[in-house]
């Protein structure tokens, strides 16, 4: 085994008559295990190619102790794995004692061999093999990471969010990142919830306490809108969801990152669920909770953390108190006043605190809002002629523009010259409902 005792690497002599032990590799990988809880890698390096139901096997076994299982075989009339890594990295293996016994020219004699086409071809395709197989909790941070970069706006992506998060253009909540500080470092709590208002931005500032807090910057991190995750029931299912996502073009590793994450690793996994209030979100988040608990009462799991963000908790209907009793709190509010300067400067630096109307400036702190007042000023030339109502009419329309192209088809929005259009089929609706009036239409 290494010396850090992550990886073990056993050998297996057999002869071309002579069949698998599937039973007794089974039972000798476990062993393994029991004896090293670290275990991360399981070497096995054979005389013989494996066939497909050993290949089966092994991947099972993989997938059910998430432990990463690594073949090297030896082809007949072909070069073996094992020769090929040896004199391609000769001088690491030359530095054991047998090896250093060894003539001069025999290390002359590897050093050409490395350099031939077909060791050389036969090292990419081990490279590519190796790399599929192994699932190391720092490749699975670095794709995480890739991932969190397109949603955060960060790096150009192809994929639909139901709405946009671009940190390259962000203002810094930084209560708010100190109280998810304090969290982090708080191991009696596992679970968070950064709470607000409608459109205080609290998914904005969970993703910038993610990418500002040095803490974190080592975790591995997982997110997920609430489409994602709203019929979750336990953390095995969100689990899986998020390595869905991060991995969508692999989907065969994907129980075992699962089990590795559950049983294997013990750096640092931070699950960011956004969005209990929306959808039947809060149910999921209900039972999630209470799944976690009891996952950590019987295994260590105090490595995964939970972070939800959510309106007010105590206007949900389904809000169970005793499940969220265990989780932290962050509140999550309009602007500072610093806040509010900082967003002047950076979205706008020509606007003046005293230019602006004081009743304006209750909604321009409100981070949703901000936009909306920013735009208004752009077409009507001042903030003074703006209204709460322009103000709520104008969010309503980008809200709509900003959907999923299929509701906005069933709704018969085409451009904002439909609002009218649609709100009042809207209201007709409201009014017409199991045939009882429940709004006025006007």
């Amino acid at each position: 085994r290494s010396v850090s005792g992550v990886v073990t690497m056993q050998a297996k002599r057999y002869q071309e008559t002579t069949s698998f032990n599937l039973n007794e590799i089974e039972g000798e990988i476990h062993h393994c295990i029991r004896l090293n809880k670290e275990l991360q890698c399981y070497v096995l390096a054979t005389t013989r190619s494996l066939d497909e139901q050993a290949d089966d096997r092994l991947t099972k076994i993989s997938n059910e102790t998430g432990l990463d299982i690594v073949v090297l075989d030896h082809r007949i009339n072909e070069l073996s794995d094992l020769f090929c890594l040896c004199v391609t990295f000769w001088d690491s293996i030359s530095s054991f004692d047998p090896i250093k016994r060894l003539e001069p020219e025999f290390h002359d004699w590897a050093k050409a061999h490395s350099q031939t086409p077909d060791v050389k071809e036969r090292m990419r395709e081990i490279e590519k093999r190796v790399k599929n197989l192994i699932a190391s909790y720092r490749s699975v941070r670095a794709a995480a990471a890739n991932k969190l970069e397109e949603r955060f706006g960060e790096k150009p992506t192809n994929r639909f969010f139901s709405y946009n998060i671009n940190l390259n253009k962000s203002v810094r909540r930084r209560s708010v990142e100190k109280a998810v500080l304090e969290w982090w470092r708080d191991t009696d709590k596992e679970a968070a919830c950064l709470e607000g208002e409608e459109g205080t931005g609290k998914s904005w500032a969970a993703a910038l306490a993610i990418r500002n807090i040095s803490d974190m910057s080592n975790a591995l991190v997982i997110w997920l809108d609430s489409s994602a995750w709203c019929e979750i029931s336990n953390l095995r299912e969100v689990l899986r969801s998020g390595f869905e996502a991060i991995e969508p073009f692999n989907p065969s590793r994907t129980e075992k990152l699962v089990e590795k994450s559950l049983s294997r690793w013990k750096e640092p996994i931070l699950i960011v669920c956004d969005g209990v209030n929306e959808k039947d979100a809060i149910n999921a988040a209900n039972k999630m909770l209470n799944d976690y608990m009891n996952v950590n009462s019987n295994a260590d799991i105090s490595h995964i953390r939970l972070l939800f963000t959510s309106r007010l908790l105590a206007k949900i209907t389904a809000y169970d108190k005793r499940t969220w009793s265990g989780v932290k709190r962050i509140p999550v509010q309009e602007y500072y006043d610093n806040e509010f300067s900082d967003a002047l400067r950076i979205f706008d630096d020509q606007i003046r605190m005293e230019d602006i109307p004081q009743n304006i400036k209750l909604y321009m702190k409100i981070p949703r809002y901000f936009g909306v007042c920013l735009k208004m000023r752009k077409r009507l030339g001042t903030l003074s002629n703006i209204s709460k109502e322009i103000i709520l009419w104008e969010d309503l329309k980008t809200r709509i523009d900003e959907t999923d192209i299929q509701i906005r088809i069933k709704l018969g929005w085409g451009s904002e010259e439909d609002a009218e259009d649609v709100l009042s089929m809207l209201a007709q609706n409201a009014i017409e409902a199991d045939g009882t009036q429940r709004a006025d239409k006007e």
